[in-house]
């Protein structure tokens, strides 16, 4: 238990440095610039945008991703997997609502 509960703390952690880091003006802004497809040769491909979300725009959305990924690595695949994903898009949330409370 106390396993799930430190992966899930540093998935949480990792999901919210990562969308900070590549938001705009941050270290790697343009990785968040390439799959969002701002760049210029890149405008109107749409599926970027689709992507973008679950991968580096929306930190609640971003837990189907990565806590997959960081479930699977750890634990492998059973069916506490989805609960998991539950726990930890609810840990961002209050996270990242706590975070903007405090500034």
């Amino acid at each position: 238990m106390t396993n799930i509960l430190l992966l899930l703390i540093i998935n949480a952690l990792f999901i919210i440095g990562l969308y900070k880091v590549v938001d705009g003006g941050m270290l790697l802004d343009f990785v968040g610039d390439w799959i969002r497809g701002k760049t210029l040769y890149q405008q109107g491909k749409k599926w970027r945008k689709v992507i973008s979300k679950p991968l580096i725009d929306c930190p609640p959305c971003m837990a189907s991703v990565w806590g997959t990924v960081f479930y699977i690595a750890s634990n492998g695949f059973d069916l506490f997997w989805p609960v998991y994903l539950i726990c930890l898009a609810g840990l961002v949330t209050l996270l990242m609502r706590a975070a903007n409370w405090l500034v």
